[in-house]
Parts: structure tokens; sequence; C-alpha cells
């Protein structure tokens, strides 16, 4: 996972068969940013088609981040 920059924030290796959606929300809880306000999760994430799941889109709108990710 890398921010706006494309800085590194974290990376999470997973067995090669796995899709890497299955370690979305693992990956998204062990990553902190600095925000306005002290919020401590992005505004907005960005992904693939392979992230645009209904699971990911719940988990991402309860937590008041944008999904920018295209839909399938």
């Amino acid at each position: 996972m890398t921010d706006g920059a494309g800085t590194p924030l974290e990376a999470l290796v997973t067995a090669g068969q796995d899709h890497e959606s299955v370690s979305f929300e693992a990956l998204m809880d062990t990553v902190r940013v600095r925000g306005s306000g002290g919020r401590r999760r992005p505004n907005a994430v960005a992904g693939d088609k392979g992230y645009s799941y209904p699971r990911i889109r719940r988990w991402l709108s309860r937590r008041a981040i944008e999904a920018v990710i295209p839909t399938r």
C-alpha cells in the first residue's frame, strides 16, 4: 500500500494463489495516516476493478472512506 505520492506505507505478503482483495481489511487495519483533525484513516482509497466487491465498499463506507474503485 502506498500513499498518494507513491510512498510505501505497508506491505502484506500472502500465498500466491490468494487474491489480494481477501487481505484488504487486514492490510487497511494496519495502516495509520496523519490527517486533519487527528483522523487516522485515509480520506480515500484507490484500487483497480479487483477491489470492486460489495464487502470492500461497505467496509470503506462504514469508515467514511471514499472508494475510488471502478465497477466491474
